[in-house]
């Protein structure tokens, strides 16, 4: 938030020397270049890789806690889901989404009191991606629940 007004304080600055100096141009100032370089799309969304590659990397006592699995387990998760799910969620130009980053949005989702909305933000994806990643993964771990429950 704080980043919000100090670049609305600096566009303003900006369109203030722009009236006083009618016909001259003038180069942008040096921190309104390097805020506007550094904004991202919806405010300031974090990279996707930071939170995900955090979980990964959390100890074995912590991973287990905040997901509900071992990593061994999740990594067998991981290969069992690869087999049928796609990772074609980039549409309109955005990259594709691991296999491993989908069975963890679905695990932070179903073992977290957490919203869509705060995941998404988490992991830099849309509302409705995690949406559907949720779903796919959910539909894909009862195709092959046969598999695993007897």
């Amino acid at each position: 938030m704080a980043a919000s007004i100090r670049n609305l304080v600096l566009i303003e600055e900006l369109l203030e020397d722009e009236e006083e100096e009618d016909s001259e141009t003038t180069d942008l100032p040096l921190p309104l270049l390097a805020s506007l370089v550094t904004m991202t799309r919806a405010g300031g969304v974090k990279n996707e890789t930071d939170f995900f590659e955090n979980v990964l990397n959390l100890p074995p006592n912590l991973f287990r806690y905040h997901c509900r699995l071992s990593k061994y387990t999740f990594q067998l998760l991981v290969n069992e889901l690869s087999l049928g799910l796609s990772q074609n969620y980039g549409h309109g130009g955005f990259t594709d989404i691991p296999i491993d980053m989908q069975a963890m949005v679905f695990l932070w989702y179903i073992s977290n009191q957490t919203s869509m909305r705060h995941i998404a933000w988490d992991f830099g994806l849309a509302k409705s991606t995690v949406h559907e990643i949720v779903h796919a993964v959910a539909s894909e771990l009862v195709k092959i629940s046969h598999k695993f429950i007897q």
